[in-house]
């Protein structure tokens, strides 16, 4: 159990000290006072909230998705799925499974470009590569 107060919705845990409060969360009077009252890990679980997603998380959850997009179609042009490349693959990887099972010129070319273009979008986001293997 832990002393905790709810203030406009969030969770507000008592300060170690407060003005010449020495261990103020330590003095049930003092919390008492305050608003503090003591909470089982159930009333923390029940009144904690996830965060909204920010822009730029939403804005990555979209680079993502099109990339994963991308690859689908692109293995799928060669008859391949994820499953056919490394785990943690990278632009190399794809070109070669690309060639090796018989992609077009100009479908390399088109995808290279879509990749550099989803590529750009990562760096700008603040983001990298081995992000997008992230769950």
């Amino acid at each position: 159990m832990r002393y905790a107060k709810l203030d406009n919705g969030r969770i507000v845990l008592p300060p170690k000290n407060y003005g010449n409060i020495i261990n103020a969360y330590l003095n049930p009077e003092w919390l008492s006072a305050n608003g503090y009252e003591l909470h089982d890990d159930a009333w923390f679980v029940a009144n904690t909230t996830m965060p909204e997603p920010s822009e730029a998380d939403l804005r990555f959850a979209q680079i993502k998705a099109d990339f994963w997009a991308v690859v689908d179609t692109a293995c799928a042009e060669v008859g391949k799925t994820r499953a056919d490349l490394p785990d943690r693959f990278n632009a190399e990887d794809m070109i070669t499974l690309a060639t090796i099972n018989g992609m077009t010129a100009t479908s390399l070319i088109e995808y290279s470009q879509k990749f550099m273009v989803i590529s750009l979008d990562i760096l700008h986001n603040y983001h990298n590569w081995d992000d997008l293997f992230k769950a």
